[in-house]
């Protein structure tokens, strides 16, 4: 049966996506997040977003071909291209070749999936989504989680606001600092 998920609102609403309930979440101060199970340590979940200005206005429909040019940002590994699929909420999505690299000793394996939206002509962002599976024994439950991840990350939504308005932290309201 999977696991209770719980909804994570990226940067104020940036990207909305679910994880495992019980994972723990850590945030960079300059952006990033970073998802997993601290009891587990087989598979962690990465995110960053890049908002961009493409060299052209571009139209919401073309969220498809926008990311199908970004393979090298995606870092996907050289051969066929990856798969691109059109989402709902004039989303793409891409699912890149899983690459196998050796980290500290140890093998691991990366997931990569672009997510995209185009948000105004002028506006694009893209939200990449990374999971390290430690490939060792017992590794099935890994396996599992990676399935029930994908399937958050092709659920997850890009905010369509251009600009953000994030909450002020408590200390600057506390101390009337703007």
């Amino acid at each position: 049966m999977p696991p209770p998920l719980k909804p994570i609102h990226y940067r104020g609403g940036l990207v909305t996506f679910s994880i495992p309930a019980h994972w723990t979440e850590e945030y960079e101060k300059d952006g990033g997040g970073t998802f997993y199970d601290s009891a587990d340590e087989s598979l962690t979940l990465r995110l960053s977003v890049m908002t961009m200005t493409p060299p052209k206005p571009l139209r919401l429909e073309d969220a498809p071909a926008v990311l199908a040019s970004m393979s090298d940002i995606l870092q996907a590994p050289a051969g066929p291209a990856p798969d691109i699929e059109p989402l709902p909420h004039d989303q793409a999505i891409c699912f890149c070749p899983p690459r196998r690299e050796t980290e500290n000793g140890e093998a691991i394996e990366l997931h990569t999936w672009g997510l995209l939206r185009v948000v105004a002509p002028t506006l694009v962002r893209l939200a990449i989504f990374t999971t390290t599976v430690a490939r060792r024994a017992g590794a099935d439950r890994a396996t599992e989680t990676l399935a029930i991840l994908r399937e958050q990350v092709r659920s997850a939504v890009i905010s369509p606001a251009p600009r953000l308005k994030l909450p002020t932290p408590w200390w600057k309201r506390i101390f009337g600092v703007k």
